[in-house]
């Protein structure tokens, strides 16, 4: 019989701590002869709430929170890959589950909410204007006149219709 967990984590990104959403499958059986071991360490069998699902949560923190968003992008393929070999290892090592969990498969994959994507192409936007403005001001612009052109800027297109 196979046994499945779902579960979405809530992250942020290193430096510009913005969300991103981890989905995580994990997928295994459960071995036939630790089933009397597992039930004698959670009576109740909620073994997935008690001891996987904080695995599960934990783990995924620990990988994302050493990336920026951009990074999660560039590197998106060998992260999900890190994070799904972390998470075998450390289900398959806790002590609590005894081997009782064999086959395990584990399929993660990154959601990023609008508002972190938005933030961030502004964020991009905004330094890409700071440095037109900078050029185009020859150097005689201080970073103080360069904000003043933004925030007018903003104002400008906050009263113009789209």
């Amino acid at each position: 019989m196979t046994e499945e967990l779902e579960n979405t984590v809530i992250c942020f990104s290193r430096d510009d701590l913005l969300q991103i959403n981890i989905h995580t499958k994990l997928r295994w059986q459960l071995h036939p002869q630790k089933i009397d071991d597992l039930y004698r360490n959670y009576p109740d069998l909620d073994y997935k709430s008690e001891v996987m699902e904080p695995i599960v949560a934990e783990t995924v923190v620990l990988i994302v929170k050493d990336f920026t968003l951009l990074e999660t992008i560039e590197f998106r393929d060998a992260l999900m890959l890190s994070m799904e070999n972390a998470l075998i290892q450390a289900i398959e090592s806790e002590p609590s589950l005894e081997g009782a969990i064999t086959e395990l498969a584990v399929d993660a994959n990154i959601e990023y909410p609008p508002k972190s994507i938005n933030f961030y192409q502004n964020s991009a936007a905004m330094e890409q204007a700071i440095e037109m403005i900078m050029d185009a001001g020859g150097g005689n612009l201080t970073m103080s006149d360069v904000l003043q052109l933004l925030v007018l800027l903003q104002a400008v297109r906050q009263q113009t219709p789209d």
